[in-house]
């Protein structure tokens, strides 16, 4: 065998073939770097080596980071329920990165902003930021460059390039029951002060349903059943929408006949049910 001419073959990733047409293309370039040399497919502008963290911030608010959309059937097909909460995100993100290439961002990078966002003051400025909070952000990072990887803009997530930087169990764990003696305190609190007597009622609905605030919060007055003593809770959590029912005891049933005195199942402009009203519709 003749090694006089010979040339050792370059690893070329499979998706690359498709998008440079045939492999004498590939092996007739000069040289596999830049990345940019070689168009991607889907890419329109035939720029994705060009493009910035703040561009891809603006593709995912865009198409992503958008009020949830659900069928017939409540299925969530597009869009997000907390889609607020992820463009003020979004923004601590872009600020951090901004006109970075998303080319350019390593691992190395994000576990900088990791202890970027730990170190930053918070809102108040007198307390410790909390590290899930920080998680929830990293979260957020890595589901865009996990967009950007599936619109081929980048060809590797740089979260695999180390040691996991979103730890769960460093987290402080939120789930805890209010003993009796909090409860009446609480309670005691609202009747203490008319500035919180409206509280009353979802206190109560929150001690003995065990309904989360946005489903408290978005409770109208056809989900609650006098005739058989029960109370719905409409829930989005997750890509369905979920209908859950929970008997009344005497004191919440006592409450929710006050909130819905005088209101009738259709009416007005609904009125956020942490203000003191039910919202109205059906």
């Amino acid at each position: 065998m003749n090694y006089a001419n010979y040339k050792p073959v370059r690893f070329v990733p499979d998706c690359l073939f498709a998008a440079a047409g045939n492999v004498d293309n590939l092996l007739s370039a000069p040289s596999l770097e830049p990345w940019s040399a070689i168009p991607i497919a889907g890419d329109e502008s035939g720029s994705s080596a060009n493009v910035t963290f703040k561009e891809l911030a603006e593709y995912f608010k865009k198409h992503y980071a958008k009020p949830a959309e659900y069928d017939v059937s409540g299925i969530k097909k597009a869009g997000m329920r907390a889609f607020k909460d992820t463009q003020n995100k979004l923004a601590i993100l872009t600020e951090y990165f901004g006109s970075t290439k998303i080319r350019k961002i390593a691992y190395g990078d994000l576990d900088l902003f990791k202890a970027h966002r730990l170190q930053s003051p918070t809102i108040r400025k007198t307390s410790v930021r909390a590290i899930a909070s920080v998680h929830r952000e990293l979260e957020l990072l890595r589901r865009l460059l996990t967009v950007a990887v599936q619109k081929r803009w980048l060809f590797r997530d740089p979260f695999q390039d180390g040691q996991a930087l979103i730890k769960k169990a460093e987290e402080t764990q939120r789930e805890r029951i209010a003993t009796r003696e909090e409860e009446e305190r609480l309670l005691a609190a609202c009747d203490a002060d008319y500035r919180r007597k409206h509280l009353r009622p979802f206190l109560i609905c929150a001690f003995d349903t065990g309904f989360r605030a946005g489903e408290m919060y978005s409770l109208r007055i056809c989900d609650v059943d006098f005739e058989d003593n029960c109370i719905t809770a409409v829930s989005y959590k997750g890509k369905r929408r979920r209908e859950r029912q929970f008997y009344m005891t005497m004191r919440l049933a006592v409450e929710m006949r006050k909130l819905c005195e005088g209101k009738k199942a259709l009416g007005d402009h609904p009125k956020p049910a942490i203000r003191g009203h039910l919202k109205t519709g059906q």
